[in-house]
C-alpha cells in the first residue's frame, strides 16, 4: 500500500467525498478515478463545460494537498490519482478510526459496537476476520 495521505478535514454534515474534499474537489477525484490518468481538458469535458482556470486551480491543489501527481507531456501536464479509490477510502477508514479511538477509547468502542447492528452478514463477516487478525497480532485481550 502506498504511504497514507493526511485526513486535513472530515465533515460530518456531508456526506461521501464531500466528508474530505469540496465540491469540485470530489467531482474532479471522481474523474480521475474513473480516468486514471488526464490533462486539465479531459477533466473539464468530463465535467461539463466548468471554468477551466477554475479546475487548473482546485487540481493543482490536489496536486498539493498529495492526492494527484503530475507530470508534464508536451505543452501540457498530465495528472494521476496518488492512490487508488480504494487505496484511499481504506487509508481515510483507517485514519479516521485510529483518531476515535486515540481520542475517546472506549467511548469509540461502544458506539461502533452499536453501529454494527445494522450490518450485512458479510460486512460483519469482515469485522469478525479484523478482530480475529488483531487478536493473532497481540491488538487485542481476551
Amino acid at each position: 500500500m502506498t504511504k497514507p495521505i493526511p485526513v486535513q478535514a472530515f465533515r460530518l454534515d456531508q456526506s461521501g467525498l464531500m466528508r474530505l474534499f469540496g465540491e469540485l474537489e470530489a467531482r474532479i477525484m471522481s474523474v480521475m478515478w474513473n480516468l486514471h490518468e488526464a490533462t486539465i481538458q479531459d477533466v473539464c469535458d468530463r465535467l461539463g463545460d466548468p471554468n477551466y482556470l477554475t479546475v487548473t486551480t482546485v487540481m493543482n491543489r490536489l496536486v498539493f494537498k498529495k492526492v494527484l501527481s503530475r507530470h508534464r507531456e508536451g505543452k501540457v501536464y498530465v495528472y494521476t490519482p496518488v492512490q487508488t479509490r480504494d487505496q484511499f477510502l481504506e487509508s481515510v477508514s483507517q485514519q479516521v478510526m485510529q483518531s476515535l479511538l486515540k481520542d475517546f477509547g472506549s467511548v469509540a468502542v461502544t458506539q461502533f459496537a452499536e453501529a454494527v447492528d445494522g450490518l450485512s452478514e458479510n460486512e460483519l463477516a469482515a469485522l469478525e476476520q479484523a478482530i480475529a487478525r488483531a487478536r493473532q497480532k497481540g491488538g487485542a485481550t481476551t
